[in-house]
């Protein structure tokens, strides 16, 4: 008798770290790919258009365009 062949398992998910650089202030932050094909930010979704805050307190809005990340000051 002869056994049916397992299919093998995919490989488990490993996050990717993506680094966005925040313009004139000099600061990043770290985003990291989620298994359903989204980014978190300090374990947090993180969409399309969201603020953060610099170390020097600029606010800058972050925007996914296709596969790239960039963060654009909010001029007060």
């Amino acid at each position: 008798m002869y056994g049916t062949a397992q299919p093998p398992h995919p490989p488990p998910f490993v996050p990717q770290s993506v680094e966005v650089t925040l313009e004139a202030s000099g600061d990043s932050v770290t985003l990291m790919t989620t298994e359903s094909g989204g980014y978190t930010l300090n374990n947090r979704t993180l969409i399309s258009r969201m603020t953060v805050t610099a170390s020097n307190r600029e606010a800058y809005r972050l925007t996914l365009d296709g596969t790239m990340w960039t963060a654009a000051l909010i001029v007060p």
